[in-house]
């Protein structure tokens, strides 16, 4: 190896670790979470009917998650819970809407959500479930997930006049500085 070849290759080691931190702190990692009905609670629900067809409804939302002892780790901390408040705009159950959703972690840090749902009416016989699917985009924090950036898809299945939910999803993550 010539002294030129060795400087060359000296200099490309070197930046490629100086790029590495940066490019660390963006890997992305991914988290699931399932979370049952027991552990959900509608802690506030308002109704409208609209009345311009049958069963047409607007309603809006709030939704308690605990996650916990075996709650999703992110960025090194366990997740809590989460709360959701939501909008939905449902005609027998089938149609969609808007959430806001907070995580909270065990150490008291915030990760806040926003997204779309989709849902329809499931085959139950009695017309009272929906399944809906959700895709969320991370939009930042507080504290250690200021920079936090990323996507959660979660599938959710709900009575909402029996005040049911359950929620299962994924949680793919990276952090921005």
């Amino acid at each position: 190896m010539t002294t030129r070849t060795g400087v060359c290759a000296a200099v490309a080691l070197l930046g490629m670790l100086s790029v590495s931190p940066a490019a660390w702190s963006q890997q992305r990692q991914r988290v699931s979470f399932d979370v049952p009905a027991e552990s959900t609670q509608y802690t506030q629900q308002h109704v409208i009917d609209v009345g311009d067809a049958p069963g047409h409804q607007l309603r809006v939302f709030e939704i308690h998650r605990v996650y916990g002892k075996n709650g999703p780790m992110v960025d090194g901390t366990r997740l809590k819970e989460s709360w959701t408040h939501g909008l939905s705009d449902y005609t027998e159950l089938n149609g969609g809407g808007q959430v806001y959703v907070t995580y909270l972690s065990e150490s008291g840090e915030r990760i806040y959500a926003r997204g779309q749902i989709a849902a329809h009416a499931t085959a139950d016989g009695g017309g009272k479930t929906t399944r809906s699917l959700a895709a969320l985009t991370l939009v930042g924090g507080t504290g250690r997930f200021l920079g936090i950036r990323g996507v959660v898809r979660s599938e959710n299945l709900a009575n909402p006049s029996a005040g049911s939910n359950t929620s299962k999803g994924d949680m793919e993550y990276w952090m921005e500085k």
